[in-house]
């Protein structure tokens, strides 16, 4: 059923008519929104689950993206390394660096694209940054479960045969924290390198992931 099916009368005969007049605004209110691209209508009113489904219409505003930091919580850790891909072009900000500047870079885009960002990257941003992320968020765990894809987004890609780079494929969370504090202690510039080469393979790692979730999905 299309939003169009449903004002037509085609598909909402079932309804009684309070019901069906209560329902009506919001297609209406959609294709408004719609048309407008006013993507905060859709961040507010999609469940996380269905976010998917508006991939086609914002994929050229859409920020893949990803973060490290040195724990779970903004109460005992923080961000180190932010990875944003654009599907042409990566960038990072790191802390000590640029990593402010991320909060007016995000403002750019209208989708963000995230694998249990929902839960994890949005939220710390949100309260380290004082940023204010207002964008559609599609977390990949979601449709991925969905599809019958579960666990960590590493075990997803070798399910999927998405293989990453041999000199940072034995990254795991632990090691990126390892990784910071080599840089961050001891100044070891290498440590940095390889902590932002693994942070962007996720980015990048998340547009392949994206576009199949929607044509899967779609299908």
């Amino acid at each position: 059923m299309t939003w169009d099916d449903f004002l037509d009368n085609r598909h909402g005969s079932g309804f009684g008519i309070q019901k069906r007049e209560a329902i009506s605004k919001y297609p209406l209110l959609s294709k408004e929104a719609l048309s407008s691209r006013d993507y905060r209508f859709f961040e507010d009113c999609f469940p996380n689950k269905e976010k998917w489904r508006l991939f086609d219409e914002f994929k050229g505003h859409v920020a893949y993206l990803d973060i490290e930091t040195t724990g779970l919580s903004p109460w005992e850790g923080s961000i180190t390394v932010i990875g944003l891909y654009d599907g042409e072009q990566a960038k990072t900000f790191v802390q000590g660096d640029n990593l402010q500047a991320f909060t007016d870079e995000i403002e750019r885009y209208k989708m963000i694209v995230t694998f249990n960002g929902a839960r994890f990257d949005i939220p710390f941003i949100k309260q380290s940054l004082n940023a204010r992320l207002d964008q559609i968020n599609i977390d990949l765990m979601y449709p991925l479960k969905r599809l019958g894809y579960s666990g960590g987004l590493k075990a997803i890609e070798q399910t999927l045969g998405i293989f990453r780079p041999i000199e940072i494929g034995n990254i795991d969370g632990l090691e990126a924290v390892r990784l910071w504090f080599e840089y961050h202690r001891k100044g070891n510039q290498r440590a940095l390198e390889r902590l932002i080469k693994y942070n962007l393979e996720d980015t990048r790692n998340l547009k392949g992931l994206m576009e199949l979730v929607y044509e899967r999905l779609k299908e």
